[in-house]
C-alpha cells in the first residue's frame, strides 16, 4: 500500500522509487491530491491561434505519475476528435501538458476545443470555457512575414545570386540578381552617391569575395551591411494556399530547388531584362517571367499641374503561366526591404491613399552625417559611426532627400 501511494508521484528511475520508499517511512506519505485547477496563466496561452495548427497548452496544478490531460477539438462543426496532450515539464509545482497537431487546418476553418485531465484513479477536471468550449478561427491565409520572418528580414533571410544585370534610363539605375531579385537602386543619381549613401562596402552572401568582408566575421546580421544603395532586396512570392499551409516560394531561391530553369538575358535591342523561372517546389509546374526595365523619357506621361515630370521610373512586370493539366490557385506576393540612404533609422514608410493613388512610399528626407568605415557600418544606422563615409574626408553629409512610391 505505501509503495502504491509513493508511485504516484513522478518518478525518473527505479532507482529514485527505491529512495523514495525509504524517506516515506521517515517523513510520511509522498501520494498527490488530485488537481483542484487546470488552466493557463503569465505567458501561457492555450492555444497560439494565429499560427497553423498551432499547439494547445494547459498546466495543472499538481504533478505526478498517473496524471494525464487530452484536448478535444472540433473543425467546421464536425465531430469532435480527442488528443493525448504530453507532458511538458513543470513550473512552480504545476505540471504543462501541449499538443500539436501534426496536420494544418483547412484555410478559414472554425475550431473549436477543450481540455480535460484525470489520472489512474478516477479523478476528472475540465478547462472547457464554462460549457462553451473555446474557439478560434484559421485566417484564409498567413501573411507571408508572419511565422518565419520575410525574404529579407531579419538579416539572415537575405540572399543574392549572382548580382549582374543592369537596367536604366540616365535618371535611375536598377541591378538585379540572376532570380530576378531587385539588389539596389542609384537614385537620385544614376551611380553617385551624390548626397546619399550605401550600406558598407562589399557584398555579404554564397559569393562573397571579400571574406568577411574586412574580416568582420559572417554572422547572419552583417548580411544588410552590403554595397548597396536605396534597398537590401525586392522579389516575387507565390503561395499556393492548400490546407492553409501558406507555404510562400519566393523567387530568392534560397535553397535551389523550389525553382528550376533559371534563366536571364537582355531583350534584343532594349534594356529590358527577361527573367526566367519555373516553380517546382511541391509539384508545382508554374513558369514565371519577369520583365524589369526603366521606361524611357518619351514612354513616361507628362505632368501638366506645374510640378516637375519624374523620369525615375523602374517598371516590373511578372507573368504567370500555369503548365500543369488541372486549375491551379496562387496567391502572388511582392515583397521589398527598403533602406534609403543606406541605412534604416531614419526611413519612414506611409500607405498613400490621396486621389486613389494607392501607393507605399517610403522616403527619407533627414540630412546628418556619415562617419563610420571598416566593420562600423551596419546597414542600420541610427550613429554616425554605424553609418558608412565613402569620402576621404572625416566626414560624409547625407543631404538627400530621397522618396520611393511602390504601386502593385
Amino acid at each position: 500500500m505505501k509503495f502504491d501511494q509513493v508511485a504516484k508521484c513522478r518518478q525518473f528511475s527505479w532507482f529514485r522509487a527505491v529512495l523514495l520508499v525509504m524517506v516515506f517511512f521517515g517523513l510520511g506519505a509522498c501520494a498527490q491530491a488530485f488537481p483542484s485547477w487546470i488552466g493557463v496563466y503569465g505567458s501561457y496561452v492555450r492555444h497560439n491561434d494565429p499560427n497553423n495548427p498551432g499547439t494547445y497548452t494547459i498546466l495543472q496544478n499538481q504533478d505526478y505519475v498517473g496524471l494525464h490531460a487530452e484536448v478535444g477539438v472540433q473543425i467546421n462543426g464536425g465531430s469532435w476528435t480527442v488528443y493525448q496532450m504530453n507532458y511538458s515539464g513543470d513550473v512552480s509545482g504545476n505540471s504543462i501538458w501541449t499538443f500539436t497537431p501534426t496536420s494544418a487546418y483547412p484555410s478559414s476553418a472554425s475550431v473549436k476545443y477543450y481540455f480535460h485531465g484525470y489520472d489512474n484513479w478516477g479523478g476528472n477536471i475540465w478547462d472547457s470555457n464554462g460549457g462553451n468550449n473555446y474557439t478560434d478561427s484559421v485566417p484564409a491565409l498567413q501573411w507571408p512575414g508572419y511565422n518565419a520572418g520575410y525574404p529579407s528580414d531579419p538579416a539572415g533571410n537575405i540572399y543574392h545570386w549572382k548580382e549582374e544585370a543592369v537596367i536604366g534610363n540616365q535618371y535611375m539605375t536598377v541591378q538585379l540578381d540572376q532570380n530576378g531579385s531587385l539588389y539596389d537602386i542609384y537614385y537620385p543619381s544614376v551611380g553617385l552617391r551624390n548626397g546619399s549613401g550605401t550600406a558598407n562596402e562589399g557584398y555579404h552572401g554564397p559569393e562573397e569575395f571579400i571574406g568577411g568582408p574586412f574580416g568582420c566575421g559572417s554572422d547572419p546580421s552583417r548580411n544588410e551591411a552590403n554595397g548597396q544603395m536605396n534597398v537590401i532586396a525586392g522579389m516575387g512570392g507565390i503561395a499556393i494556399p492548400g490546407g492553409g499551409t501558406n507555404a510562400i516560394y519566393w523567387l530568392k531561391n534560397t535553397n535551389g530547388t523550389d525553382y528550376a530553369s533559371v534563366s536571364q538575358a537582355y531583350e534584343t535591342d532594349n534594356n529590358v531584362v527577361i527573367t526566367s523561372n519555373m516553380l517546382v517546389a511541391a509539384g508545382n509546374n508554374i513558369q514565371i517571367a519577369q520583365y524589369d526595365f526603366c521606361p524611357s523619357t518619351n514612354a513616361l506621361p507628362i505632368v501638366t499641374d506645374g510640378t516637375r515630370t519624374n523620369f525615375g521610373v523602374y517598371v516590373k512586370r511578372f507573368i504567370l503561366n500555369n503548365l500543369s493539366n488541372a486549375a491551379q490557385t496562387v496567391v502572388f506576393y511582392y515583397d521589398v526591404n527598403f533602406n534609403v540612404k543606406g541605412d534604416n533609422a531614419y526611413n519612414v514608410m506611409y500607405y498613400e491613399t490621396l486621389s486613389n493613388r494607392n501607393t507605399m512610399v517610403v522616403y527619407d528626407n533627414t540630412t546628418r552625417d556619415a562617419t563610420g568605415s571598416g566593420c562600423g557600418p551596419d546597414g542600420f544606422g541610427g550613429t554616425a559611426s554605424t553609418e558608412y563615409n565613402p569620402a576621404t574626408t572625416s566626414s560624409y553629409t547625407k543631404g538627400a532627400s530621397v522618396y520611393f512610391g511602390t504601386v502593385m
